[in-house]
């Protein structure tokens, strides 16, 4: 501006504001163009992060606010997202679940504990939990992830392989009482 570099703008938002060489603007027009291109910038961000995989809504304004964009921009960008039904926190943990699961089983426990560190907030991992990871099916996933770790214990002693058979299960995130059933039926005996 009047000769010196003041501030930049995509071509873009220069465009959609119809500026031109020579136009005369007041610092609140500036302060609006700014806002707007940084809206841009921020909404192409967003666009670029879910290229990579789905985002719970407070990890994808968290990603937003650690490059530095104004909270306010944020904030719209967060909105136009959720507007346009691509941050949804209820899909998002009902895909993963279904993705996460069908690699590798894992109980309530770990599902919940993983879909905190995803920063979904904890009523909606409760109700996907509750829709999506019944008792029948965690027992079915304990059973799966048991038969698969019994095949690497074969050769153990029994007392190495029921400790190791036991860890492993609690690591999966299994409920004890799904874990005890396990340890019986494949040790015959009880867990202690």
């Amino acid at each position: 501006m009047d000769g010196k570099y003041s501030f930049s703008l995509d071509e873009s938002t220069m465009s959609r504001a119809g500026l031109h060489l020579g136009q005369v603007i007041d610092e609140q027009e500036i302060e609006s163009l700014v806002l707007k291109d940084e809206f841009y910038r921020a909404r192409d961000y967003g666009f670029l992060l879910l290229s990579y995989r789905d985002r719970s809504e407070r990890e994808f304004r968290k990603r937003l606010l650690d490059k530095d964009f104004h909270r306010d921009v944020v904030e719209e960008v967060v909105q136009f997202f959720k507007g346009e039904n691509l941050i949804d926190d209820r899909v998002f943990a009902e895909r993963w679940i279904e993705t996460a699961l069908s690699s590798r089983p894992m109980g309530a426990m770990r599902v919940r504990h993983e879909l905190r560190a995803k920063l979904v907030a904890d009523p909606v991992i409760d109700e996907v939990i509750r829709v999506r990871l019944g008792r029948e099916r965690e027992q079915e996933l304990a059973r799966q992830a048991a038969l698969k770790k019994l095949r690497t214990l074969e050769g153990y002693p029994t007392e190495t392989a029921k400790r190791r058979f036991l860890g492993y299960l609690q690591t999966r995130g299994f409920q004890f009482d799904i874990i005890h059933e396990l340890v019986k039926e494949h040790f015959g005996d009880d867990v202690g």
